[in-house]
């Protein structure tokens, strides 16, 4: 499984796993939100404020997440749960 390193705001990098199953971050629900509303990374970054690769790091994350492989298999999920993000 893929670690991630994080920064904790004492300076110590520390090493997260996005595992499975786990719960989606609120930075993610926006991005999952956005998703559904068929907007592109760009678009997505432009109103967020983000990167376009911090972006798509979130769109990895979700897709591990959820157990999904693929930007489509992503966006047919987040069109079937519009509603309930």
């Amino acid at each position: 499984m893929k670690s991630k390193t994080v920064v904790s705001t004492d300076n110590k990098t520390t090493k997260r796993k996005i595992e499975r199953g786990s719960k989606i971050s609120h930075a993610e629900e926006k991005i999952l939100r956005l998703i559904s509303l068929e907007k592109t990374t760009r678009q997505i970054a432009e109103e967020l404020e983000l990167s376009p690769k911090t972006v798509e790091n979130h769109r990895g994350n979700i897709c591990k997440r959820l157990g999904i492989t693929g930007t489509s298999a992503l966006l047919k999920y987040a069109l079937r749960t519009r509603q309930e993000i």
